[in-house]
């Protein structure tokens, strides 16, 4: 059976078989053919279809060419339907020989257009006899050869990655350079910290989850492997509240894709373990947290030991003044009653209903003295000493007291408490316990304004302009930045059928200043260039980072994926300026299409 090998001079400089040019490999191809004329205008076209190196072997019937396949093996086989009754079955039969066979039906107008003809399966591509040319032989050979490495390549990786897993903890995670869009499995979110329901659509939602330190170094690190087409890996640590968590490694290789796929970053995401060093340092770091607790305690209990010793002399001093305020008090009211001997005969006299002379002359202001309080208050210095040190049970008010002629209490007989001292140790305890207020918040919390309004602005509800100046009067109410709004033809806007794209890229420009720029002004244009709306934010912020500063810096290097994405699907585009000496201008535009061409400015 004779061998073809291409010649073609000009086959490896080619533009249409980029794939030829860029592999030095020579392809071997089979053809199963009993037509002479039809294997012969497949040669001529492979001749001159500039694939580059291939070898070529025809055989006529279906058992000389899998006997063949047993001793050779082969890229890509091209099998004329027509010389075969049953199609699926010599498909099949060769599909048994070599599972990874590329195989390429030919088949004649006759049988395309006879109705008891069904394509088998397990055909990688199909192409008539009558419509053969180099360029169509180059671009089916290049694609279905293309196709079959992709599927090589992802079972090989496949492979390597459950062999991965089953071996250490680890996820995976691939990233579609084309659309910023990132996919993780369940081991990969476990090693992230964050819930399998709660997806990382995109490259920023990832970043946003590494601690801040580490999200300039991490970001420059995937726009220099997309950039250079290379292979990517990174070590990262997880924010915890803004603090240090664990570490991650991340690796990837890069796949540049094909005709139907985008190119992407596909790899591996693993713990860091902590290495015996960090462990030691940070079971020292606990017991000098523990001593130092110790030793705080320790002070608090001598602490408490003194005040309690200070606040016994205290009320043990008070209970000595009290007793004596308490004796002085008794020679103060009248000398009768200071005759304890003298009562007892006068109170018996009284029971017994004897009338004496000396009851009758002591009339006037000694009878007042001599009521039933008088004897009690007699009694008393008899009567042994209290010993609970509260003064204040001697002071209560009695009969005495509310007697015409008595002494009032003073103010050193009671025991009072300083409510307002009290209440004011309480409100400071309260001011040191309330928090200070989160500063890394969403930018836009609409329960803030001043109205009554809180739903969230929204050009269906309040029209593209009330609902820029609402978002914007929020911002600011929220953040210390100025911003300045200007609309050109403003009748035309509310028209817009894509008034609603035009606020989301608003709505993402002002966050990422707010979150980001770090600026304190902020100016916002929106106007009719041609055919073009022009959405325009200028900021005095910190502007691009200095490997990024360039006009033509490709949009997906930086992170503006969704507005990159939803421009380009609507025909327009997205411009960064960076102005002197600091800030940034964003650009985007969207082409015009009104709903009402008559509000459209003359």
């Amino acid at each position: 059976m004779p061998q073809i090998q291409s010649q073609h001079p000009d086959q490896l400089s080619d533009p249409i078989s980029p794939e030829a040019s860029s592999s030095s490999e020579t392809l071997f191809l089979l053809s199963i053919c009993r037509d002479e004329d039809d294997a012969a205008a497949l040669r001529a076209d492979l001749k001159r279809s500039g694939l580059g190196e291939y070898k070529i072997q025809r055989c006529v019937n279906l058992d000389d060419a899998l006997q063949l396949m047993q001793v050779c093996g082969f890229d890509l086989a091209f099998i004329r339907l027509d010389d075969f009754q049953n199609h699926q079955a010599a498909i099949e039969l060769v599909r048994q020989h070599d599972p990874e066979l590329a195989i390429v039906a030919l088949t004649s107008h006759r049988l395309l257009n006879s109705r008891e003809f069904q394509m088998p399966s397990g055909v990688d591509g199909n192409c008539r006899l009558e419509d053969l040319s180099p360029t169509l032989v180059s671009n089916l050979v290049s694609n279905i050869l293309g196709q079959k490495r992709d599927r090589i390549e992802r079972q090989r990786l496949k492979q390597e990655l459950s062999f991965a897993l089953e071996v250490g903890e680890m996820g995976t995670w691939s990233l579609d350079i084309e659309t910023g869009r990132i996919t993780l499995s369940k081991q990969a979110y476990q090693a992230i910290e964050v819930e399998a329901s709660t997806p990382l659509p995109f490259l920023d939602d990832l970043l946003e989850i590494a601690y801040p330190p580490d999200q300039d170094r991490l970001k420059r690190l995937f726009d220099l492997s997309i950039e250079s087409q290379g292979d990517f890996d990174a070590k990262f640590r997880l924010s915890r509240n803004g603090e240090a968590g664990p570490s991650l490694h991340v690796s990837a290789i890069y796949r540049p894709g094909g005709p139907r796929t985008h190119p992407t970053l596909a790899g591996l995401i693993k713990r860091e373990q902590a290495s015996s060093e960090d462990i030691q340092s940070k079971i020292e770091a606990a017991n000098e947290a523990i001593r130092k607790a110790l030793a705080l305690r320790d002070e608090a209990i001598a602490t408490a030991s003194k005040e309690l010793e200070s606040l016994a002399q205290t009320l043990k001093a008070q209970e000595q003044g009290a007793k004596q305020s308490a004796v002085p008090a008794l020679p103060a009211e009248p000398l009768p009653a200071a005759a304890p001997p003298q009562i007892p005969p006068k109170t018996s006299e009284t029971t017994k209903g004897d009338s004496s002379p000396p009851p009758e002359k002591e009339d006037g202001p000694p009878q007042s003295a001599k009521e039933k309080p008088l004897p009690a208050s007699q009694d008393k210095p008899q009567s042994p000493p209290r010993k609970t040190g509260l003064p204040p049970l001697a002071s209560v008010p009695s009969p005495e007291t509310s007697a015409p002629g008595a002494e009032p209490v003073t103010e050193d007989q009671t025991l009072g408490i300083d409510k307002s001292h009290a209440l004011q140790q309480v409100l400071k305890s309260i001011n040191k316990q309330k928090g200070e207020p989160i500063e890394d918040a969403f930018p836009f919390d609409f329960s803030t304004e001043t109205v009554s309004n809180y739903t969230e602005p929204s050009p269906q509800n309040d029209g593209f302009i009330g609902a820029a100046k609402r978002l914007i009067d929020i911002t600011q109410n929220g953040h210390d930045l100025a911003v300045t709004l200007s609309v050109d033809n403003d009748g035309a806007i509310e028209s817009e059928r894509e008034r609603d794209l035009l606020f989301e890229i608003l709505k993402e420009l002002l966050t990422n200043v707010v979150k980001h720029a770090r600026a304190t002004e902020c100016i916002i244009a929106l106007f009719r260039d041609e055919d073009d709306w022009v959405l325009q934010v200028e900021d005095d912020g910190v502007g691009l980072e200095n490997n990024l500063v360039s006009i033509s810096t490709p949009l997906n290097k930086i992170g503006l994926f969704r507005i990159r994405t939803k421009l380009a699907l609507k025909g327009g585009q997205l411009d960064l300026t960076p102005t002197f000496p600091k800030g940034l201008i964003a650009r985007a535009r969207l082409p015009v299409y009104l709903i009402n061409r008559g509000a459209e400015r003359a």
